[in-house]
């Protein structure tokens, strides 16, 4: 299928589809005229991404995963059992411990945040009570 319909499947901009396809995350062949001809099997591809894009993973670590799992698959590359979900785990667990560092932010921001808007409705009460 061409890269339209495929964006029309999925859902992902077709510039989206190119730039995956520049990460190595989806493979197409080149048709005689240069138009990129996508498998079927790559709309599954698409919506693993755009999961793992949703739990806040980047290309490379998405990269990672579907090596992981692509070695897991074959019979030639020793890949020890459990392997790729130790893997997945250890991706997921730094994951979290990197949201929890960017609420912890957020929160002191707020509080700093809250602490001027207190401060200059302080002030403006002063000056409507004189």
């Amino acid at each position: 299928m061409r890269i339209g319909e495929l964006s029309r499947l999925t859902g992902a901009s077709m510039r989206s589809l190119r730039h995956y396809e520049s990460r190595g995350l989806i493979k197409a062949a080149r048709m005689e005229n240069g138009y990129r001809d996508y498998d079927e099997s790559v709309i599954e591809q698409i919506r693993a991404i755009q999961l793992y894009l949703g739990l806040g993973l980047n290309t490379d670590e998405i990269g990672r995963l579907f090596t992981c799992e692509s070695l897991g698959k074959r019979r030639d590359v020793d890949v020890k059992p459990g392997e790729c979900g130790k893997n997945v785990l250890n991706l997921y667990t730094k994951k979290i411990q990197a949201i929890d560092a960017e609420m912890q932010a957020l929160a002191n921001m707020k509080s700093r945040l809250m602490e001027r808007v207190n401060l200059i409705q302080g002030e403006i009460a002063t000056i409507v009570e004189s």
